[in-house]
């Protein structure tokens, strides 16, 4: 089988104007050949359709999607929750004060 596969490889690069195998490259080509070999072989031997699921999901990736570069994120600044937390209390603490410091120089 897999000599069948890299043959229609070797088709497209023989003939481009002719025949396209749908891959970006022959050496593309030639490893999907591998590929699906493996996918078949396992198949056969163990009734398993994983191989060919993982042939699909690589295909995919192969003609359709970009690299993916994941940008680390910078961590989140906490924002004013943290900020409103530390001026309440402040501010009921400072109340007290003035509230005793008040009663304090009226009761004098």
């Amino acid at each position: 089988m897999r000599d069948a596969l890299e043959n229609e490889c070797g088709h497209a690069v023989e003939h481009p104007r002719i025949f396209d195998d749908g891959f970006k490259t022959a050496d593309a080509c030639r490893h999907f050949a591998g590929e699906v070999n493996k996918a078949r072989m396992e198949y056969l031997e163990k009734h398993s359709e994983s191989g060919y699921a993982i042939v699909c999901k690589n295909y995919w990736v192969h003609m359709h999607a970009e690299p993916v570069f994941v940008k680390p994120q910078a961590p989140k600044e906490i924002g004013l929750s943290w900020r409103i937390a530390l001026i309440i209390p402040a501010c009921a603490i400072l109340m007290v004060y003035l509230t005793n410091r008040s009663i304090e120089k009226s009761t004098n």
